[in-house]
């Protein structure tokens, strides 16, 4: 029997202390713990609140800026949330958990959390810790995860630390990503924070932060992941501001990743910018990945765009993605669709491509469909050869 809202242990969480980010992570956790099932019958309104005493009881008193190994205790704080609760409780507990550690005990139950027998929990705890940790002393969650980054021999908690940091003060975590002392890590952070700032609500001081860079760390990967994460939630804006690439080869290849990425939403606004372009910039397979795109999308809009563009490679590439991408959600009725084409080229090359990834996903079907269709002759044979005398 469920308890009342008043008893659930999600009740007496206040998650609105830390960014929305927070509420987004629970809500995963909760999905991946197998659903939103509230207020199991426990007979304890605040699951947490007992473990919280203890863990205060026990843990350090001194702010500890590095990581420390220690043996799993099965009688500590977490381990008594992991017996006592599951799914959604358990989400809630250990996030009460978190809330009630004070700043300063932080680094002992993240070095707990990393004793923590179970890789889901300990991940999501991880997570946690690092939010609150980050918000309250950017400064010792960065020494932390750094010590531990140079342990591990790779940036895996930095990556958290600076995108959180750059999602409220992008300027500071920027200044701490510059002097850190590890050539690599000090890249990866610049970028992360960079590519989480572009995406807030001042792009241009992203921009003008590139700039203001040593050129040491200004490089090809720099300004790919700012602009692919950019064109993610603003393609428009991202296409607008190329101009601030100098390097012809980046901007193209860059240019390709926004039209391809603002495809994903709105595949005739990627048409009509990929339209605009110079001829040579024109590609195929930009055509092609557009229009792949689209037939997921809307088939029936994406042929109707079709009819717009001139006889040639590209129109014979686009009408074979158009029916690529259709076959992704409707392999039958784009094979159906197919048969409306005219015979030749078009209509062959369509035909067999939809066949072949039809193939991958239910060969059955493949030979089923392929007694109704009309005879592929792609590729053409050769002309018979005619002896001379």
């Amino acid at each position: 029997m469920s308890t009342s809202p008043s008893n659930s242990p999600i009740a007496s969480v206040k998650p609105s202390r830390w960014p929305g980010r927070i509420a987004l992570l629970i809500i995963g956790s909760l999905i991946f713990a197998g659903g939103w099932k509230l207020g199991r019958q426990t007979g304890d309104a605040k699951p947490a609140a007992k473990s919280v005493a203890k863990a205060k009881s026990s843990a350090k008193s001194t702010v500890a800026t590095a990581p420390h190994s220690i043996a799993w205790d099965p009688h500590s704080a977490l381990a008594d949330i992991l017996k006592k609760y599951k799914g959604a409780d358990r989400i809630a507990a250990l996030l009460q958990l978190v809330e009630n550690t004070p700043v300063e005990q932080l680094a002992h139950l993240m070095d707990e959390a990393a004793s923590c027998p179970q890789t889901d929990i300990r991940q999501t705890l991880f997570d946690l810790i690092n939010a609150k940790w980050v918000h309250a002393d950017p400064q010792a969650a960065l020494a932390y995860a750094y010590a531990k980054a140079v342990h591990m021999g790779m940036p895996m908690g930095l990556n958290t630390i600076f995108q959180t940091w750059a999602g409220f003060d992008p300027q500071a975590a920027l200044a701490a990503a510059t002097q850190l002392q590890r050539i690599s890590f000090r890249s990866a952070a610049v970028t992360q924070v960079l590519a989480t700032w572009i995406q807030g609500e001042n792009p241009a001081a992203a921009l003008a932060a590139i700039k203001s860079l040593p050129a040491s760390l200004v490089n090809d990967n720099l300004w790919s992941t700012v602009f692919d994460k950019w064109s993610q939630v603003n393609p428009q804006a991202a296409f607008a501001a190329l101009g601030q690439i100098d390097n012809t080869r980046l901007r193209n290849s860059i240019q390709t990743t926004i039209l391809i990425n603002l495809a994903e939403s709105d595949p005739s606004a990627a048409l009509t910018a990929l339209r605009g372009l110079p001829v040579g910039q024109q590609t195929t397979g930009l055509f092609s990945s557009i229009f792949a795109r689209w037939g997921q999308q809307d088939p029936q809009a994406a042929l109707a765009a079709l009819q717009n563009l001139p006889a040639g490679a590209a129109r014979t590439a686009a009408t074979q993605s158009v029916y690529n991408g259709w076959s992704q959600t409707d392999p039958a009725g784009a094979l159906a669709a197919i048969q409306n084409l005219p015979a030749g080229t078009e209509r062959n090359r369509a035909q067999q491509s939809v066949l072949n990834n039809l193939a991958v996903q239910d060969p059955q079907a493949v030979r089923a469909a392929e007694g109704s269709l009309s005879a592929i002759t792609w590729p053409p044979s050769p002309p018979a050869l005619t002896a001379t005398t």
